[in-house]
């Protein structure tokens, strides 16, 4: 009788040390098989009959569970108590520019996680996070402070990613910058500039390679545009409302269809017909030439002429 409640409650706590496990991505640390009744012999015998491999110290992972960057950001996080942030967080919001991200980026309240080979660390006694995926992770806004800090060139197109996707909103990115004003936070001057710069510019890029293109026309001198200028039923890319001019950052070089071509010429057919100025600007000749297309741009920004800023709502674009 005894043996068999001894089997009975050796199952049961298997069953439970795999439910934790399928919560935390296959992983589970030896506090909570502490917790669940287990000792320490108990926990070394599952390691020795490979029902469990070490990952960090203090931390499991269940043999046979499947191996991501997601379980081993937060293999880090249970070893250290961080949090996910910076350009780890990034990926993990689905950010622009991070989806290949291969870091793992934590912000701790100790020199912990510093010995956590392959993890970078950051230390902070404020910290915004919130839980993604049951990792903890720092917030949008918090993580868009740390790319501002240590991925400046790449916070930008991050700033357009979030607000694009709703993430955020630039009143809240205002108000987080303002909790934040007082406490030296490194980044903080470069990511007010992003703030100020969505607002004058009127809306979000909306890619990776309009992204680029704003960036190729603040290098090569060009006015600042509008971005996502509305003209009746149309959201213009980069305009510039005051000369009826507009860049379209034209990302479709393979992968459309006839239909969609057909759309964009009867699009710009209307736009011009109201006397808006089109250029689109493909990825192989914003890199493969970018002095060539400097020379279309310019001729076509100086010839277009000053006209008052025009909203056309009744205008029909074409099916």
């Amino acid at each position: 009788m005894a043996e068999h409640e001894d089997l009975s409650k050796r199952s049961a706590q298997r069953l439970r040390v795999a439910r934790i496990s399928v919560e935390q991505l296959g992983l589970v640390t030896c506090r909570q098989l502490h917790g669940l009744g287990l000792s320490e012999r108990s926990s070394s015998r599952r390691l020795r009959s490979g029902q469990d491999e070490i990952v960090h110290r203090g931390v499991h992972r269940v043999t046979g569970a499947p191996g991501s960057y997601e379980q081993d950001v937060l293999a880090a996080c249970l070893a250290t108590g961080g949090v996910a942030s910076h350009r780890c967080a990034a990926r993990l919001h689905g950010l622009r520019g991070f989806d290949r991200e291969e870091r793992i980026e934590l912000t701790v309240s100790s020199r912990r996680a510093s010995r956590l080979e392959g993890v970078t660390a950051h230390e902070t006694r404020f910290l915004e996070s919130t839980v993604l995926g049951g990792i903890p992770v720092a917030t949008v806004e918090q993580t868009l402070l740390g790319l501002a800090d240590v991925a400046p060139r790449k916070a930008e197109g991050a700033v357009n990613s979030a607000l694009v996707k709703r993430l955020t909103a630039l009143p809240r990115l205002v108000q987080f910058a303002g909790r934040h004003s007082a406490r030296g936070r490194g980044g903080l001057v470069v990511l007010r500039g992003l703030i100020e710069e969505q607002v004058r510019a009127g809306g979000a890029t909306e890619s990776w390679l309009e992204d680029q293109v704003v960036e190729f026309l603040r290098q090569r001198g060009f006015p600042p545009p509008v971005r996502q200028y509305r003209v009746g039923r149309w959201r213009l890319d980069l305009a510039w409302p005051e000369r009826m001019v507009n860049f379209e950052a034209d990302g479709r070089l393979w992968h459309t269809s006839p239909s969609d071509r057909r759309r964009d010429v009867a699009r710009d057919a209307a736009l011009g017909g109201i006397g808006f100025r089109i250029e689109r600007i493909g990825w192989l000749e914003l890199n493969e030439d970018p002095d060539g297309l400097e020379a279309r741009l310019w001729r076509c920004y100086e010839n277009s002429g000053r006209g008052r800023q025009v909203k056309l709502p009744n205008i029909k674009a074409a099916a």
